[in-house]
């Protein structure tokens, strides 16, 4: 009886700690994408799409800053299609592409977070 209830509680208690919150605590607000934007932008697709030359971007967002992880980001999604490794069109995804305050690129995805972050945006 002892290890059983032992064995109910400790998974209780395991799966009350699992969560899933996303890190960005809040959008602070919005400008109209800057040309150092729009090369951090070019760069993250250049060195992060298979096909970077296929990609067709159909909408772009406006520049979001945000707060994640105690730090100010700025975030740009983008609306593309591009090639996969096959050499097929995947069709259109969001991606959200992550820089810092001075416009260097610093990540991109096509996560959870940009789905919570890019309909605020477009």
């Amino acid at each position: 009886m002892g290890r059983r209830l032992f064995s109910v509680l400790s998974g209780a208690l395991l799966l009350s700690g699992c969560q899933s919150t996303a890190p960005i605590t809040s959008t602070l607000s919005q400008h109209p994408v800057t040309p150092a934007e729009v090369d951090a932008v070019v760069y993250g697709i250049q060195t992060n799409f298979r096909d970077p030359n296929s990609a067709q971007i159909m909408k772009t967002s406006r520049t979001g800053l945000i707060e994640a992880y105690g730090q100010q980001y700025k975030v740009v999604c983008i609306l593309a299609n591009a090639k996969n490794s096959m050499g097929g069109y995947t069709g259109l995804h969001v991606t959200a592409i992550y820089m810092t305050m001075d416009s260097k690129f610093r990540s991109m995805g096509t996560t959870e977070y940009s789905t919570t972050v890019c309909p605020l945006l477009f």
